[in-house]
């Protein structure tokens, strides 16, 4: 017996540990580093969560789909000193290219020279959609893409097709709450910076709590802006600002950013008028991590050692 279940407690852990970790970020909205009203957050965000993902939390590979598939290097480059290390951007973020790159995670295939994986059930999923959006009607919401628009029920569609274990959506667009009815399921943890009827807002510089972090950034006079949700969330996962300055996301004291820690984390420091949504129906949050070694310690049931 004793036999049997260390045999059963290996198969446990072994496909715990054979899961792939892959992650799309979308930003259709063409910026410059001197943008106005702080829209030059789109790429900065999407760059720093890229760089992360690949760096410190170990994804096995980020797909990002930046406006015209041009990265910010060839109208800024100046960017090389803080916001650019290497080209980050694998495709343009048009409507035709979000559909596609979600499409080949779910049967596999080639896409513009790159081998996408087909993604199975022991997989894990991050999408990051750090863009402009709006309404038509209610709670009916879409995203703003280059060349064109896509809605909820339609990202959600594709995103459906997708085998996987869990997946981690989080949005940064206007209205993006309208995504939540279509996208929420028991193995989703969905995230927005707005409700369905609200504006998204950028960081305003005005976090409660006395925190003496300044969320837009001045270097060599110049700012770098953020949004308000994605600041507090890349902040939250990483343990540090922007500026290099610890910040203590970790609630529960356990060494681990949980996505639920990370969303109240952020929700916290929300000083602006917008509300963060946050949706997790398979109560998946707690034990859910965007650093893969920390993740696969878990599976939907806890600890595994």
């Amino acid at each position: 017996m004793r036999y049997l279940i260390l045999v059963l407690l290996f198969g446990v852990i072994s496909t715990t540990y054979s899961q792939n970790y892959y992650a799309v970020i979308i930003s259709g909205h063409k910026v410059t580093k001197t943008a106005p009203s702080g829209e030059n957050a789109y790429w900065n965000d999407s760059y720093i969560m890229k760089k992360y993902l690949l760096e410190d939390g170990g994804f096995d590979d980020v797909w990002f789909l930046y406006a015209d598939g041009d990265d910010i290097r060839t109208i800024e480059e100046d960017y090389d000193d803080y916001y650019y290390t290497t080209n980050y951007v694998d495709y343009s973020a048009t409507p035709s290219n979000v559909e596609t790159i979600f499409d080949k995670l779910s049967t596999g295939g080639s896409m513009g020279g790159q081998t996408i994986p087909e993604m199975d059930e022991t997989d894990v999923l991050f999408v990051f959609i750090n863009n402009h959006g709006a309404h038509t009607t209610g709670c009916d919401a879409y995203i703003q893409l280059y060349g064109g628009t896509m809605d909820d029920s339609d990202l959600a569609s594709y995103i459906d097709q997708i085998n996987c274990k869990k997946r981690i959506i989080v949005m940064t667009s206007c209205y993006s709450g309208g995504f939540k009815d279509d996208l929420e399921n028991t193995s989703t943890i969905f995230i927005s910076s707005a409700s369905c009827m609200e504006d998204s807002k950028y960081a305003d510089n005005n976090a409660p709590d006395g925190d003496d972090n300044v969320e837009n950034e001045i270097r060599d006079g110049d700012t770098y802006y953020h949004t308000e949700l994605g600041y507090h969330f890349i902040n939250a996962i990483r343990e540090e600002t922007f500026q290099e300055n610890t910040v203590d996301s970790d609630d529960n004291s356990d060494g681990y950013i949980s996505i639920t820690e990370a969303f109240n984390f952020s929700d916290d420091k929300n000083s602006t008028n917008s509300t963060f949504q946050y949706s997790s129906l398979g109560n998946i949050g707690s034990h859910t991590f965007l650093n893969v070694q920390e993740d696969k310690q878990w599976d939907h049931y806890g600890r595994i050692f």
